[in-house]
């Protein structure tokens, strides 16, 4: 019957179907955690976002997301749209790329934002065919210009209080401390 979409609180052994939330696919919480993301996999992974009572919205009827984003309270949701990531405003506004691919590096996707605690910076990965390039990870601010390299990484990087990134290298969990203010 397709895909659905079920919420288990830590503290009951129930699950909970969020009948809106059928064919869900590349899902993401809000920043407060009372709401989720998705792209809707039977149309193309139309973007929605559902409450956790399940009522589902369309964020824009053309918006279609290529993986996981992420989403922030006060900045909106950032996903990939094609190659890059795009800030996707949850008022019905046009996504605006956020991230240019680096042509030097030979850069073909930003894959995976994912939102520091002060929603005006996020951690992103970028593929490259050239391996000294390939899963660089870096820190950037909506509407800035240049992003920092961090360190390389096999995965998906977040952000985890009270201060480390967590990635993949091969199998292996890794958590890097780090000072998002800083950055």
């Amino acid at each position: 019957g397709g895909l659905g979409l079920w919420i288990q609180p830590l503290d009951s052994l129930e699950p909970r179907k969020l009948e809106a939330g059928a064919n869900a696919g590349q899902i993401f919480w809000s920043s407060d955690s009372r709401s989720l993301a998705f792209g809707e996999t039977t149309e193309g992974y139309r973007l929605k976002t559902i409450d956790l009572n399940g009522e589902a919205k369309l964020v824009d009827g053309d918006i279609r997301i290529n993986q996981v984003g992420t989403w922030h309270s006060k900045s909106g949701i950032l996903a990939m749209i094609d190659d890059t990531i795009n800030a996707i405003p949850l008022d019905g506004g046009r996504p605006t790329p956020v991230t240019t691919l680096n042509a030097a590096r030979g850069e073909t996707a930003h894959l995976f934002p994912s939102f520091l605690p002060d929603g005006r910076h996020f951690v992103y990965l970028a593929r490259s065919p050239r391996p000294e390039y390939d899963g660089t990870a870096y820190v950037m601010e909506i509407g800035g210009h240049t992003p920092i390299a961090l360190f390389t990484s096999d995965s998906q990087v977040v952000y985890a209080a009270p201060g480390y990134l967590l990635y993949m290298v091969g199998n292996t969990l890794l958590a890097r401390g780090f000072d998002a203010a800083s950055l």
